[in-house]
């Protein structure tokens, strides 16, 4: 109890985090018991304040994960859709959060792998989307265009996510060395440019 106490004192910021943190899974929690009672204008009301709480949040990452604004409204919007749908499979209410989180990872796994094959007219659509990007779009995703798009996604599930290196291991079946490797590879991409654009 001391070892925690002398925690929390030494680093206050990160008490006043743990504890918001505390409080938004107990809200979340409240609102996923809510949305599992009967079908009822309640329970959909308080998916809705779910949807409300982590659209915002899940865009900007599938948006990290496939720039494409369109794509990763599309693949949010599935996300929650597959999430109303399986909602009692969670069965820790308050881990809402996480897993969201895996659920909107693994929509756009699905969508990877069903879209391997690019026609000329995608590829089109991606560039001048890029191209409008350029003007529009925020500091982290200029940080990441050195980077490949492997490294891209494991930067994004890292520092956008929040998974830890393990989880991204098991979430992608590549070796947690191999996961670190390419996330020094990457850090060290971002390193030289900013060295060079300075």
């Amino acid at each position: 109890m001391k070892a925690i106490a002398s925690k929390v004192s030494h680093n206050p910021i990160q008490a006043l985090s743990d504890q918001a943190d505390a409080v938004r899974w107990a809200q979340d929690a409240q609102c996923v018991e809510k949305a599992r009672s009967e079908a009822s204008a309640e329970s959909h009301l308080a998916f809705a304040q779910l949807v409300e709480r982590y659209q915002d949040y899940l865009r900007n990452m599938l948006f990290g994960l496939c720039r494409n604004q369109d794509l990763a409204d599309e693949l949010a919007q599935e996300t929650f859709v597959t999430a109303w749908q399986k909602l009692d499979t969670l069965q820790e209410a308050v881990k809402f959060q996480g897993w969201i989180k895996q659920l909107a990872y693994r929509q756009f796994l699905h969508h990877q792998r069903h879209q391997k094959v690019v026609s000329a007219h995608l590829q089109h659509t991606r560039e001048t989307a890029n191209a409008e990007l350029e003007i529009q779009e925020p500091d982290w995703q200029r940080l990441l265009k050195p980077c490949n798009e492997l490294e891209r996604e494991l930067l994004v599930l890292l520092f956008g996510f929040e998974f830890t290196y393990a989880e991204i291991s098991s979430l992608r079946g590549i070796p947690l060395g191999t996961v670190k490797s390419h996330v020094r590879r990457a850090k060290s991409k971002i390193a030289k440019m900013l060295e060079e654009s300075s």
